[in-house]
């Protein structure tokens, strides 16, 4: 009786366990990112809006990169890696998710699919293509790069310490329960990623507890090895791996793949 109690528990608070939303809207000026960057309100598709920071790239080479962020925290907590970006003369539209700085949505995967694709779509009514695009999924947001990178051709696919489905990682974390069965929000990006036309960097820490890197590997696996790859660092945990020299792997990445034409 105890255990089935369990399993109704598991079952019924699995959202809150996995998204945690936060109700802070973060201003630019607070993160330095107020020159250039506009911060705007996309619409979802079922008519929430998003808080979104946007800055378009300083010229036709440099990439327009595409940030679905984890599931914790907000925007502004992805603000470093904007900045490097910036610097680089990188444009980056980053959207908050439909729970997060107040827009009043529930979460779920289909959900955060459909808000993804307006995101792009938003870029597009913008004179953006997504050749000039790069999707950058950072953890949770890695699932929405895959699964979009499937309908829409990009310059690339960034996926910083990401996993091959929720499946695989909440069944490990919690394996004396039967999640294949309780789950709801699957984001099987394994059985994905080797559909992808666009070529995949994976960047992972060894040492990180909360997406073993044998996710990322089997992630790595069902990929197309002729276009990936994945860059492990030994020392790295599931946050921080810019401390190891990411940026020079991001940024080797993207000049390796320039622009896309005639596709």
């Amino acid at each position: 009786v105890l255990y089935l109690l369990v399993l109704l528990s598991m079952y019924k608070l699995q959202r809150s366990l996995m998204y945690h939303p936060n109700d802070t809207i973060p201003a630019l000026q607070e993160y330095g990112l107020s020159q250039n960057t506009k911060a705007v309100y996309i619409q979802s598709h079922d008519g929430l809006g998003l808080l979104s920071w946007y800055l378009p790239p300083r010229g036709p080479d440099k990439p327009l990169i595409v940030f679905f962020h984890g599931n914790a925290g907000h925007i502004g907590d992805r603000a470093d890696r904007l900045r490097m970006f910036r610097d680089l003369g990188y444009g980056f539209l980053i959207a908050s998710y439909r729970y997060n700085a107040q827009a009043g949505g529930q979460p779920g995967e289909e959900a955060l699919l459909r808000d993804g694709q307006n995101v792009i779509n938003w870029l597009i009514n913008k004179g953006h293509n997504t050749k000039e695009m790069i999707f950058y999924g950072e953890s949770l947001g890695s699932g929405i790069a895959v699964s979009l990178a499937q309908n829409n051709v990009t310059r690339g696919i960034i996926l910083e310490s990401p996993y091959s489905s929720i499946t695989d990682v909440a069944a490990d974390h919690y394996w004396y329960l039967p999640v294949k069965y309780l789950l709801k929000d699957r984001f099987e990006s394994y059985k994905y990623i080797g559909n992808l036309i666009s070529p995949v960097l994976i960047l992972h820490g060894a040492k990180d507890k909360t997406i073993p890197l044998k996710f990322a590997q089997k992630l790595y696996e069902s990929a197309d090895s002729s276009n990936s790859d994945i860059v492990i660092y030994p020392e790295g945990e599931h946050v921080g791996l810019y401390e190891f020299g990411a940026l020079k792997e991001v940024t080797k990445f993207i000049n390796n793949n320039p622009p896309l034409t005639g596709m």
